[in-house]
């Protein structure tokens, strides 16, 4: 019991925790230890705290530079606190729990030591105190507790509500009121006083005696026994309280997933204000380069015109280095008196001075004017100050009225005013449906990172309209849209709850349909008409020849489908599938991108690639088909007979069509693609699929309406 009661003391004051926080770091201090330590510089604190004995003191530069934080005391880590404080810690309440039980459980055994001389000269103590307890002078045999004198004017100051508790001596065990039935306090009738209450009033919630059914307000109420009425209250309380169990557990769970969007909101804050400054500093790193660029071209020109003026400066000098020179012959010139020497040399200096006085070159035109170095910043400057985020598009409109749903596909199309700034979409979907709480989805439109499990995407969407694939056959799916731009993801779109067909669902293609087949029934149904079919456009996909074929209007790349064919008034037939390029010269199984079922009077046979398999000798009047698309299967099953006939085990390699031909002139055909599979077990099949049996695993498809509700958001 003391180890127990250490390790509820609180690291910091070594007593029982009171008010215990529950750090981080998930350790616990009280919350009077937490004000403390705040209150006191960090340092000094560690220093003379009671857990800091033997213990580094952490460094002050570790602890919030706001000063809104300190160090765990028992691991040292940083704990920052938020703008609340130390009202953003939450409080342990389990371990408060722990440690009130902990006094109450120390303060019984101290009643019994008390009580049963162990140890005679103790004494009971009051079980009020927390702190110190003293003496008890009174135990109250009703609240089961024990009283020192201010303890006991306190809880037992009002006479009128305490005046049925009994008080006695001071007694460390206090018997049980139900433990023993002489002292048993019997309950009395709150209308008559003599009376044991046996019944109770259903209409007022009220224990009730005999008397009160036989007179009074409670004559003509519903009363019942109190032991009925014990049980059903019982069973009541125990529904309520597991039912407000699990309200409060989803209540956790809704709070653990706003703290998650919490966090997330905070990491992607952080994450586009980080970009935003890459993209600034990327921006000045253009703009730094770009100075460089235009300031070596200004300078390139400052220096190819600052040489042309020196060149001039240096002609200049030399005209006039020689000017000077002729100044000076000529004044000596001047200074001759005989005329035969003057003249000698007149001519010549004379020549040379209107030489010197040939004017210097003038300046070039526009040798000292810098042109095309002025930068227009008024564009880029209003650019500049209208920088501002880009605008999120608006989010894409489901048109409800032009999805399409199969067994294992649904195809979606919407709608996107601003489609011009969309990049590509998403589309979003999961198993059943979501209800649009807030918690399964962000304000953005995407999955919290706790739901993100259940949903899954298809992106890179470029056009306004996608096929998901892959899909559960009866089953309700929840999907929504939502673009993706520049700017970031658009909001999600309205959430549309889509439930898949049971069964394959398809008709012929009177595309396909050869020219002596006609189609009835709402293309479900083929004969063949020599005379009604001559007259009929042609088409690329249209099968001719000999080939009296024709496929469904229906793709299958994944899951299993199955489907029939009444056969019995055509003598010679192939059914199965085909890929949509196989040739449509040949007869369906005359190449390896078919695989049919083939019968001709008596002879039954299966063929692929042109290659007959022989198959049981047999003449179905009902053909089944069972597709297994994943795994490459096809097999035959004689309906009526419960029989299997033949199975395909290959690999596809693209989407296959349901294929039908008719070789027989007089002959029809039949197709239900709504049939249920039988429910009987086929040996052969689950021989071949490795145990797999009808009844467990072909699922029984069948015709069923499916819902197309868009869901408000």
């Amino acid at each position: 019991m003391e180890a127990l009661g250490n390790e509820m003391c609180c690291p910091v004051c070594l007593e029982l925790f009171t008010y215990p926080l529950l750090l981080p770091c998930a350790h616990n201090l009280c919350r009077g230890c937490a004000e403390d330590i705040l209150a006191s510089p960090p340092d000094q604190y560690y220093k003379n705290s009671a857990s800091g004995k033997g213990e580094p003191e952490p460094e002050v530069e570790d602890l919030d530079e706001t000063g809104r934080g300190f160090c765990c005391p028992t691991c040292r880590e940083r704990i920052v606190l938020g703008d609340k404080g130390l009202d953003g810690l939450r409080k342990n309440a389990t371990l408060q729990s722990i440690v009130d039980r902990y006094k109450q459980a120390t303060s019984e055994a101290r009643r019994t030591v008390g009580s049963f001389g162990s140890e005679p000269d103790s004494q009971v103590v009051c079980d009020s105190c927390e702190d110190n307890p003293k003496p008890a002078i009174k135990t109250c045999k009703t609240c089961e507790v024990s009283f020192c004198p201010e303890c006991l004017e306190a809880h037992h100051s009002h006479p009128k509500i305490f005046a049925k508790h009994v008080l006695v001596a001071p007694t460390g065990v206090i018997p049980h009121k139900h433990s023993d039935t002489k002292d048993k306090e019997e309950i009395l009738c709150s209308e008559h006083r003599d009376e044991k209450v046996n019944l109770y009033c259903r209409e007022c919630n009220k224990l009730v005696c005999t008397i009160c059914r036989l007179v009074g307000k409670h004559k003509d109420h519903e009363l019942a026994a109190v032991d009925e009425m014990f049980k059903e209250l019982r069973e009541k309380l125990i529904l309520n309280v597991d039912a407000l169990e699990k309200r409060t557990e989803g209540m956790i769970d809704q709070v653990s997933s706003l703290r998650t969007q919490c966090q997330d909101i905070e990491s992607t804050g952080h994450r586009y204000k980080q970009r935003l400054y890459m993209d600034v500093d990327e921006l000045i790193r253009v703009l730094e380069e770009k100075k460089v660029t235009l300031g070596e071209k200004i300078d390139t020109e400052r220096e190819m015109k600052v040489q042309a003026m020196e060149e001039q400066v240096d002609d200049a000098l030399a005209m006039v280095e020689q000017a000077k020179r002729s100044l000076f012959f000529a004044r000596e010139l001047i200074k001759e008196k005989e005329c035969s020497a003057f003249l000698m040399s007149a001519a010549e200096i004379n020549e040379r001075i209107q030489k010197a006085m040939t004017p210097l070159p003038g300046q070039r035109v526009g040798a000292a004017q810098f042109m095309h170095t002025v930068v227009d910043m008024r564009e880029l400057g209003e650019l500049l100050k209208g920088m501002n985020f880009m605008k999120v598009p608006s989010a894409p409109v489901i048109l409800a009225n032009y999805c399409k749903v199969s067994n294992v596909s649904f195809t979606l199309h919407w709608l996107n005013k601003e489609r011009d700034f969309i990049d590509s979409y998403q589309v979003l979907y999961c198993e059943a449906s979501v209800e649009d709480d807030g918690y399964g989805l962000t304000a953005g439109g995407m999955p919290s990172s706790q739901s993100t499990s259940q949903w899954k995407t298809n992106d890179g969407i470029t056009e306004d309209h996608h096929t998901v694939y892959g899909l559960q056959p009866n089953t309700e799916y929840t999907m929504f849209v939502r673009g993706i731009s520049q700017a970031g993801c658009t909001e999600r779109s309205q959430l549309i709850n889509v439930k898949t067909h049971k069964g394959l669902r398809f008709q012929l293609d009177p595309d396909s349909a050869h020219r002596l087949l006609l189609l009835s029934n709402g293309n479900m149904s083929i004969r063949c008409d020599v005379n009604g079919r001559r007259s009929i456009t042609s088409h690329k996909d249209r099968f001719t020849g000999l080939s009296t074929a024709a496929l469904g209007n229906i793709s299958i790349r994944c899951g299993q489908h199955y489907w029939e064919c009444d056969v019995r008034d055509c003598a010679s037939y192939r059914v199965g599938v085909a890929y949509f390029d196989s040739p449509r010269a040949k007869l369906i199984g005359g190449s390896e991108s078919s695989w049919v079922f083939h019968r001709s009077g008596c002879i039954s046979s299966a063929i692929t690639g042109d290659v007959k398999h022989n198959v049981p000798q047999c003449s179905p009047n009902v053909l089944g088909v069972f597709l297994d698309y994943d795994k490459g299967l096809l097999s035959f099953l004689d309906v009526e007979k419960e029989e299997h006939i033949y199975t395909f085990h290959t690999k596809f390699l693209k989407p296959v069509y349901p294929a039908v031909a008719l070789l027989s002139l007089d002959g029809s055909m039949a197709v239900y693609a709504d049939k249920e599979v039988p429910k009987q077990e086929f040996p052969q099949i689950q021989a071949d699929y490795g145990g797999f049996t009808t009844t467990a695993g072909l699922v029984a498809y069948g015709p069923s309406a499916y819902a197309l509700v868009p869901v408000p958001k």
